[in-house]
């Protein structure tokens, strides 16, 4: 498993963000914590949404061995 963070920047009302996996047969996101676990090897991206702005994204990329 691995814990994902994000910071938003200042100015934003709302702080919230939701988790998804580009590739979800390779890991899974919990939504609201940002808690990825792998379920096969490969590479998928961890992808940070802007509850208050839906075009607003960052992303991490996350190997599983």
């Amino acid at each position: 498993t691995q814990q994902f963070t994000a910071v938003v920047e200042p100015g934003v009302k709302n702080l919230g963000v939701t988790w998804t996996s580009s590739v979800p047969a390779k890991a899974t996101v919990n939504s609201s914590t940002g808690l990825a676990t792998g379920v096969q090897a490969g590479t998928t991206n961890i992808i940070a949404t802007s509850v208050e702005n839906g075009s607003i994204t960052g992303y991490a990329t996350l190997t599983i061995t």
